[in-house]
């Protein structure tokens, strides 16, 4: 789409919004009528092209309900996507008044804006519209309903239908601790996201009838959907967080059979059934339903709320047994000499031959790390610190500087940053001062001839010649813990769990949600990154390839310090809180050995062009830059 003008038609077949001379629609791919674009004047739509409160342009309409309609919005101060759901507070449920409604509609809002699972849909903020019209910004998630999803896709694998539940009741069960019931979860109310690097990924929408145990009633008499409703919705008694594990119940039975528990022409069959009709099992419907899932289901969709989970807790209890005993089966088959591969193993075995055969495609040379770890066979200890181990990376010193909060090294250059917040570089040994922050980096990363910060807020800034410009902002504004950035490729890790991925000139691109980002890393020709989680664990990924999942996964007992690819991106180092290093053969998914290092806090690690290792460490003020593969024993036994 072009940009010279604000866009003045759309698209009818999907109301993307386009300029008159586009041949093609951007969204659908549909070709230019002949006799040209529909104009967003012809009013079929009053708020398709309208910029909402200065900050918002309405591009698209991608859903309606009863009382308003939800669109795509793109944002005219950051590069983001959101989505506005547009109410009119005339059209109310149960009654409700305009002033009723939207002082609800706040309340959802500034609860669920304290939630941080990232599978619940944040809320931002409330614009108030013209008339009786109220708009809610929030994220914006490109995928499609889960009954969609099963209806083309049915039946859907035992597996995927235990990830998809466990991210649902994941985020359901933070929503039930902080006192919210959704009171209408039904498939409809359920967003599959195909995730780059992590596959599918759900959203639970709409608590536009969420009740918030802050001793208001909300809801009157029955709101839900029939299907999906539980006893005590059927019957308008009271509510709590036992009627969403019901429905859960009634989406696991979907998800598994392509259908809900009961069904009927008639409304009130529906209800009567959920009342006192039989608890039907998947498996007569299905037959590779294992045992445990007939039962799992039968407990969820007890009639009496007495007799189903207390907590959603014991439900994500059993699905993490059920994912606990599928690893521990294939790690049981799983050789790296056998023909199977399995999920946790993804790499042809003919692929692992090739990659495992020579580490370095370039014969080794003194210096490297291969060469290093045939020379370390003979060593059995540890050579004591000794600062003619240091690499040409030299001896930095840092003027009357103590205690470091970060430093970070590529490319031959070193960045630290004091408890002064002063920004230090240092390239080829040549200490300078660059920069001094009013406030404190989260992280910083060298890009080209300037610096990469991260903050507290959720925001990227580039520092250059004096100048500063702010190119990312997470929009839940939470710290920014992880940059990087290599062949035009920037990437970014939040406490959100978020990290996004920038390709040249492209929008920043969500690729990844999950628990709060640690560290990311990406190879130095730009084809690989590792994202380590506060969880413990470690995921690879490709950059370039959206459609396959992660290449490997790692588990640890603590946190990551720092990561590095070496120049070929088949081994990642990783120095841990606990000063241990790690090489891993990526593609191979091998542990090749770990070590601990007794030369003092190893703050950061990066491969030189030579493939050599390197450490950098303080002391007293000075930067060493150690060449790691010469102090440690033999990492020859894997």
């Amino acid at each position: 789409m072009s940009t010279s003008k604000k866009p003045a038609s759309y698209c009818a077949a999907c109301t993307n919004l386009l300029h008159s001379d586009d041949l093609y629609c951007s969204d659908c791919r549909k070709p230019k009528p002949e006799k040209g674009w529909n104009s967003i004047q012809d009013g079929r739509d009053r708020w398709l092209g309208r910029i909402l409160d200065d900050r918002y342009l309405i591009t698209k309409r991608v859903g309606r309900g009863s009382v308003g309609s939800v669109y795509r919005a793109k944002s005219l101060a950051i590069e983001r996507v959101f989505a506005i759901k547009i109410i009119n507070l005339k059209q109310t449920p149960g009654g409700l008044s305009p002033v009723e409604i939207r002082a609800r509609l706040n309340r959802e809002v500034s609860a669920i804006g304290k939630l941080r699972n990232p599978h619940m849909v944040p809320f931002y903020e409330t614009l108030e519209l013209y008339d009786t019209y109220l708009g809610i910004v929030m994220d914006f998630v490109e995928g499609q309903t889960l009954e969609l999803l099963v209806q083309k896709e049915k039946p859907l694998e035992i597996d995927r239908i235990m990830t998809l539940l466990k991210q649902i009741a994941n985020g359901l069960y933070e929503a039930h601790t902080a006192g919210m019931t959704h009171r209408d979860v039904k498939p409809d109310n359920l967003m599959v996201e195909r995730l780059p690097a992590q596959g599918d990924f759900l959203h639970i929408l709409d608590f536009g009838i969420v009740s918030v145990d802050d001793g208001v009633s909300i809801t009157n008499g029955f709101l839900g959907t029939p299907l999906y409703a539980s006893p005590e919705q059927a019957t308008a008694g009271r509510i709590d967080h036992r009627s969403d594990i019901y429905s859960l119940g009634a989406v696991l039975f979907y998800m598994l059979t392509g259908q809900p528990p009961y069904q009927s022409e008639n409304v009130y069959d529906i209800l009567r059934a959920h009342v006192s009709a039989e608890i039907p099992k998947p498996s007569t419907l299905r037959v590779d339903v294992p045992a445990f899932l007939d039962t799992l289901t039968t407990k969820l969709l007890a009639k009496s709320p007495d007799d189903r989970p207390a907590s959603l807790a014991t439900v994500i209890a059993e699905i993490d047994t059920f994912f606990n005993l599928k690893v521990r089966e294939s790690s049981e088959l799983r050789t790296f000499t056998g023909n199977e591969t399995s999920e946790l193993d993804p790499v042809p075995q003919k692929q692992r031959k090739i990659t495992g055969a020579a580490i370095f495609r370039r014969a080794p040379t003194r210096g490297t790390l291969r060469n290093a770890i045939v020379e370390t066979k003979k060593l059995r200890e540890h050579p004591e610190f000794d600062y003619t181990l240091r690499t040409e990376t030299g001896v930095h010193p840092l003027g009357d500087a103590t205690d470091l909060r970060l430093c970070v090294s590529k490319a031959g250059t070193v960045l630290a940053v004091n408890q002064k917040n002063e920004v230090w570089s240092f390239v080829d040994g040549d200490p300078k001062k660059i920069e001094q922050f009013d406030f404190s980096p989260t992280t910083i990363n060298p890009v080209g001839d300037g610096i990469w910060v991260g903050t507290d807020d959720g925001r990227v800034f580039v520092f250059e010649g004096g100048e500063k410009e702010l190119i990312f902002e997470d929009v839940r504004r939470t710290p920014i813990r992880a940059i990087d950035h290599r062949l035009s490729v920037g990437i970014a890790g939040s406490d959100s769990g978020r990290v996004y991925i920038k390709r040249r000139e492209e929008i920043w691109t969500r690729v990844h949600d999950g628990p709060p980002v640690i560290k990311v890393a990406m190879s130095q020709d730009a084809t690989l990154f590792a994202v380590a989680l506060k969880t413990k664990e470690l995921n690879i990924y490709r950059v370039s390839d959206p459609k396959r999942s992660r290449v490997c996964h790692f588990s640890f007992f603590v946190d990551v310090r720092s990561m590095a690819f070496s120049v070929k991106s088949h081994l990642l180092a990783v120095i841990f809180e606990d000063n241990s290093l790690s090489i891993y053969n990526v593609m191979a998914g091998q542990v090749l050995s770990t070590i601990k290092v007794e030369i003092g806090k190893i703050l950061d690690i990066s491969f030189t062009q030579d493939n050599e290792l390197i450490g950098f460490t303080e002391r007293k003020g000075v930067i060493y830059g150690v060449d790691l593969q010469r102090v440690f024993g033999d990492i020859s036994n894997n």
